[in-house]
């Protein structure tokens, strides 16, 4: 009787191990994917634009249930070169809420500034 209870106890504690190791990582497994799904919107806003207007790129919005926001500010131009093209930093922030807390991922990347159109004379 007594080694069955011993049985009986191991089997429970070898059980519980098992349990809180598949929990570890089926929360890996979810965080990971969270992750793909913001950089593969943050790609798709990216890709939607290849250069920045003038007066800057703010625009927010939601897509599949993450909340996205991109913000530009324009790099200063190098005292050697002033005729060169202006450079943006684009910042998006893509957000997700997740249970009891919400996930936020920044990304940060540079465009050029778009050209001015030049209409040929006539």
């Amino acid at each position: 009787m007594i080694e069955m209870l011993v049985a009986v106890s191991v089997l429970g504690i070898a059980l519980s191990m098992l349990y809180k190791s598949m929990g570890s990582s089926l929360t890996a497994a979810v965080t990971v994917e969270r992750q793909q799904n913001a950089s593969l919107l943050a790609l798709s806003l990216l890709s939607s634009r290849s250069a920045v207007p003038a007066g800057g790129w703010n625009e927010s919005g939601n897509s599949a249930g993450l909340a996205w926001q991109i913000n530009t500010a324009p790099l200063p131009l190098p005292a050697a070169t002033p005729k060169a093209n202006r450079l943006h930093e684009v910042t998006i922030r893509i957000r997700q809420p997740m249970d009891d807390r919400s996930g936020e991922w920044v990304l940060t990347t540079m465009l050029p500034e778009a050209l001015p159109v030049v209409l040929p004379a006539k």
